[in-house]
């Protein structure tokens, strides 16, 4: 899933990563995979921070974290940055997401994941 916006005559734009239907998925405080998977159903681009367009940055940055039974996220950790630059765009935009809950034996459960986010320019 990509999202383009432009800038100033440049197009940026946000890939992002998810490990839904992978093993990364895995019941909090399990190695277990859940039944069904959380499903986002309310999704946020990271901003692409100024200072990296100025500097022709781009790079990736990885974060897991935790949806709870309700579907809210929680426990959100960069894992891995290119850039710090990345890093507080990406939480925020974790923590403004929405999913379903994983569920299984027929109940939510909490569930860890983690996303790729991918920030890059390309002149126009």
């Amino acid at each position: 899933m990509t999202f383009p916006c432009r800038l100033a005559g440049l197009l940026l734009t946000i890939w992002l990563g998810s490990t839904f239907a992978s093993p990364e998925v895995r019941i909090l405080g399990s190695d277990q995979p859940p039944e069904i998977a959380p499903v986002l159903v309310a999704s946020h681009t990271p901003e692409y921070p100024r200072e990296a367009i100025r500097a022709e940055i781009g790079g990736l940055a990885t974060a897991c974290f935790t949806i709870t039974r309700k579907g809210r996220v929680r426990d959100v950790v960069v894992v891995q940055s290119s850039n710090e630059l990345f890093r507080k765009p990406v939480i925020k935009a974790i923590r403004k997401s929405r999913y379903t809950p994983a569920k299984h034996n027929g109940k939510p459960v909490a569930a860890q994941l983690c996303r790729t986010y991918r920030f890059s320019l390309e002149e126009r």
